[in-house]
């Protein structure tokens, strides 16, 4: 059923006037900033034990005056180590460090530094001269490396053609 205009004018009307009167008409108000999320309390973490490391690597040591320990490195094994062609990553892996604390030791220690040089450079050696013995030897393909890396040798490839090429076109005559 189908009211008339004026009554849902009129209800309309009433309506718009009790909400008037029930609340007054506030000033627009801007968007309320999004509340920051309360961080989390941070867990407190039992210590942990500290590994046993393989006796001659790692000689836990504090500085003086400092109240952090840091770890002295053997020159020796961190030579050996980079010999064998590792990275740091894998360096550090070996002596049960992080990569971290072996960065820290090569730059606060000369002697770990040119250690880590020393050791690549004798591992390179030892693999090039490797290579150049099996070059003199007869390799083939020791001795052709060997040659387009040191000598400057290039390589040639010519394309040679042999033989002719026979093109027929066969045309109807409906074609044309």
């Amino acid at each position: 059923m189908k009211l008339p205009a004026s009554t849902v004018a009129s209800r309309a009307k009433k309506k718009a006037v009790a909400k008037a009167k029930a609340k007054p008409k506030a000033k627009a108000k801007a968007k309320p900033k999004a509340k920051a999320k309360p961080k989390a309390k941070a867990k407190k973490r039992a210590p942990t034990k500290r590994k046993k490391l393989p006796q001659g690597h790692l000689e836990p040591t504090t500085p003086e005056g400092g109240t952090k320990p840091f770890i002295n490195l053997d020159p020796d094994t961190v030579r050996t180590l980079a010999a064998h062609g590792l990275t740091n990553q894998q360096i550090a892996d070996a002596l049960q460090i992080n990569v971290k604390t072996l960065s820290a030791n090569r730059e606060r220690s000369v002697e770990i530094l040119e250690a880590m040089r020393l050791g690549r450079a004798q591992g390179i050696s030892a693999v090039t001269n490797a290579f150049f013995k099996q070059a003199v030897n007869g390799s083939y393909a020791h001795g052709r490396l060997y040659l387009i890396n040191k000598a400057g040798w290039k390589e040639r490839v010519e394309n040679v053609h042999k033989g002719g090429i026979t093109i027929s076109i066969d045309q109807d005559d409906d074609d044309l």
